[in-house]
């Protein structure tokens, strides 16, 4: 989250508010707290992936129960509070981004289109998309040359100060 601070606006201080492991449910009790505490005017919302996980581990890789099991992970108990946040003028969400195992193993990357799909086509009148699988922005790890993914992946699954 971040927070601009009263004294110069040119200032903006960086709150990691991420916790490994959450959920989105985990995501949403926690920010109705820092809401409570911080008068924040902007934040970035990275969500899914662990409840995707969940998902795809209880799932059989059969892809036909993907989509409908896929639309019980839900951001709008975070989107209606984000709305309701007097302070908070924008709120930017990431996709989930593909990764080595989405290349290695095709139906992980299906599991991530619907709920990227819903993302993108959810519209909530403060929400601002980075869309990193976009092939246009360069970063889509499926899309880039062993050089490519050596530069910008540190270990696959996460970035290196380069990407």
């Amino acid at each position: 989250m971040f927070r601009a601070q009263h004294h110069d606006d040119r200032v903006v201080v960086f709150v990691n508010a991420g916790v490994d492991e959450d959920t989105i449910k985990d995501i949403h009790a926690r920010l109705i707290e820092l809401l409570q505490q911080g008068q924040y005017q902007y934040l970035a919302l990275l969500g899914g992936t662990n409840d995707l996980e969940a998902v795809v581990s209880d799932l059989s890789q059969d892809s036909t129960q993907f989509d409908e099991t896929i639309t019980q992970i839900s951001f709008e108990p975070i989107y209606d509070l984000l709305m309701d946040s007097l302070t908070l003028k924008h709120f930017l969400q990431l996709i989930v981004l593909y990764n080595v195992f989405d290349r290695l193993a095709p139906h992980d990357k299906n599991t991530k289109d619907p709920l990227n799909h819903y993302v993108l086509h959810r519209f909530c009148p403060k929400k601002r998309i980075l869309d990193l699988n976009d092939p246009s922005l360069g970063f889509n790890y499926l899309l880039m040359s062993d050089k490519e993914r050596k530069e910008n992946w540190n270990d696959a699954l996460h970035y290196t100060t380069k990407g």
